[in-house]
C-alpha cells in the first residue's frame, strides 16, 4: 500500500514538471509569444547573472539563459549569453576590447548579435569621435519596422546602441551613461547594462568616492500605488485589479488626489 501511494505521488510530481515545462516552452515560443524572438527582456533582465558568476562567462551566459528563456529565444536569447558572457569578465579586465570578445565567444558564429556587434565595432573604428553618424548608421541598417515597437524593443537597435555607448563611452562611468541615453530607443536598459559593465571596471570604492547619493534599496510609495489602483489605472485591466484588491482587503481612498 505504501510502495503504491509513493509511486503515485512520484507520477503526480512527474505530471506537474511536465506541464510546468510545457507552458515555460509556450511563453517562450513564438506562436504563442510574439515578442518572444525580438524583444530585448533578454539583455534586461540578465545582469545579475552575469554578476553572479565573477570571471567565468561560460558559467554567466548558462544560468543567465536559464532564467531569460522564460520570455525569449532566438536572438535575444543571444543577447542574455552575450551581456552575462561580457559582465562577468568585466571582474577580471578593463580592456573593453576583451570584454567584447568574450561575449562574443559566448554567441553562435551566424546569430545575427554577432554582425550587429561587428558592425558597430567598426563603425566605431571608422568615426571614433563621432556617435551621431553611428547612431545614423545603426538606424539605417536595423531600423526595420518604421521605427513601431519592433523596432524600439527590438535586440536589433539596443544591443547596438549598448555596445556603442561601451565604446565612445571611453571607460567613462558618466559619458557611458549619456551614450546610452542620447541614441534613445530603450535607452533606459541599454544605459543600465552599460552602466553594470563600467561600474564592474571602475569597481565599488571609485563608485563610493564619487559623492554620488546611492543608496541599496528602494522605496514603495503606497499611497501613490493605491491612487493609481483606485483613481488612474483604465478599463478593463484596471477594473479586474480593483476588484481584486479590494477582495484581498484593500480600502479604496476617501479622495483621489493628484499624483502626476
Amino acid at each position: 500500500m505504501a510502495a503504491n501511494s509513493s509511486k503515485a505521488l512520484i507520477c503526480l510530481v512527474h505530471l506537474r514538471i511536465n506541464r510546468m515545462n510545457l507552458t515555460l516552452f509556450f511563453s517562450r515560443a513564438f506562436v504563442y509569444n510574439p515578442w518572444a524572438d525580438f524583444n530585448i527582456s533578454g539583455q534586461f533582465i540578465c545582469e545579475s547573472f552575469g554578476l553572479l558568476a565573477p570571471g567565468m562567462p561560460q558559467t554567466a551566459a548558462r544560468i543567465g539563459l536559464n532564467y531569460t528563456h522564460v520570455t525569449i529565444d532566438a536572438e535575444p536569447a543571444q543577447t542574455t549569453q552575450l551581456f552575462t558572457s561580457m559582465i562577468a569578465t568585466a571582474f577580471v579586465t578593463d580592456e573593453m576590447d576583451n570584454i567584447l570578445e568574450a561575449g562574443l565567444r559566448a554567441v553562435d558564429e551566424n546569430c545575427a548579435i554577432r554582425q550587429i556587434v561587428t558592425d558597430v565595432r567598426q563603425w566605431h573604428r571608422l568615426y571614433p569621435s563621432d556617435w551621431r553618424t553611428t547612431r545614423r548608421l545603426v538606424k539605417e541598417k536595423y531600423s526595420l519596422h518604421g521605427g513601431a515597437m519592433r523596432d524600439r524593443n527590438g535586440y536589433e537597435l539596443n544591443t547596438a546602441s549598448t555596445i556603442a555607448a561601451l565604446l565612445y563611452g571611453e571607460g567613462d562611468f558618466i559619458k557611458t551613461l549619456m551614450t546610452a541615453f542620447n541614441f534613445g530607443w530603450d535607452a533606459d536598459n541599454n544605459a543600465a547594462t552599460a552602466g553594470t559593465i563600467i561600474g564592474l571596471v571602475k569597481g565599488y570604492r571609485w563608485m563610493m568616492k564619487q559623492n554620488w547619493k546611492i543608496v541599496d534599496r528602494y522605496h514603495n510609495h503606497y499611497s501613490k500605488v493605491v491612487q493609481v489602483l483606485f483613481f488612474h489605472s483604465l478599463f478593463p485591466a484596471g477594473d479586474q485589479l480593483r476588484r481584486k484588491a479590494i477582495a484581498a482587503g484593500l480600502k479604496k481612498p476617501e479622495q483621489k488626489l493628484k499624483i502626476w
